[in-house]
Order: structure tokens, then C-alpha cells, then sequence
């Protein structure tokens, strides 16, 4: 349902899909430049971390960590 005038508090929510092309050619290029670390303070930190360590423990690798990630 969509709504163009609505009124008070709103929330969004969005479904996705992610689909593994064998076949795909794709090129790592490393980044550029100084990374700057997320930063995330009070709720916004302890959701981060749970949702890391939720991950960590139903992985075995980058990839299954991704993957876990992805899907909470």
C-alpha cells in the first residue's frame, strides 16, 4: 500500500533477492584511498554487533558470513 500525503510516523520496509551467476565475470579492485570505519553509537551499535555476532556464529567463512549477514 502507498500513500502520497501521509501523517505521523512512517516506516519502510524492503525485500530482497540475491541470485548467484556461476557464469559472472567480475574483476576485484581493491579500494582506494583512507577507509574510514563505520561508526554507530547507543541502539544503532549494540544492533550492529549483535547482528555481527549472530553471523559470526552461523559461519565458517567470509563467504558464509556474508551470507548470514545478508539474510538477518
Amino acid at each position: 500500500m502507498s500513500i502520497r500525503h501521509a501523517e505521523g510516523p512512517q516506516t519502510i520496509y524492503y525485500k530482497t533477492q540475491f541470485l548467484v551467476d556461476d557464469q559472472a565475470k567480475i574483476t576485484d579492485i581493491p579500494p582506494e584511498g583512507e577507509i574510514t570505519p563505520p561508526s554507530f553509537n547507543g541502539p544503532e551499535e549494540a544492533a550492529a554487533l549483535a547482528l555481527i555476532d549472530r553471523a559470526t556464529h552461523r559461519s565458517a567463512d567470509n563467504f558464509t558470513f556474508t551470507r548470514e549477514l545478508i539474510k538477518h
